[in-house]
């Protein structure tokens, strides 16, 4: 074992061996941002898909202004996490002063 780490010889391998692995890594990360890039340019979306489309989303804010209803009872209804709800009715209502932001 010390004929690796002790040695002159040993030690330019581990270097040599280390250079080549940092340049290996650079090459993958660059293949990805290209490909990343390319991926954007042909307008493919990255991340989960959208659980609520917007009709779904004006729908639960109907329920939620007319008050019959809770949260939980509104996001069970849709199939979707009482949490999840309050992040697109919050969405919802700050785009109504923005952009659209849903697709």
């Amino acid at each position: 074992m010390c004929l690796i780490k002790c040695t002159s010889g040993g030690k330019l391998m581990i270097g040599v061996l280390s250079i080549i692995a940092e340049f290996e890594t650079d090459l993958r990360a660059e293949r990805q941002a290209e490909g990343i890039k390319s991926a954007l340019e042909r307008g493919v979306r990255f991340g989960a898909k959208w659980k609520m489309t917007k009709k779904q989303v004006e729908e639960a804010v109907s329920l939620q202004q007319i008050g019959e209803m809770t949260n939980q009872q509104i996001a069970d209804s849709f199939g979707i996490g009482r949490s999840t709800l309050l992040r697109y009715l919050s969405n919802y209502k700050k785009s109504l002063s923005s952009s659209d932001i849903y697709c």
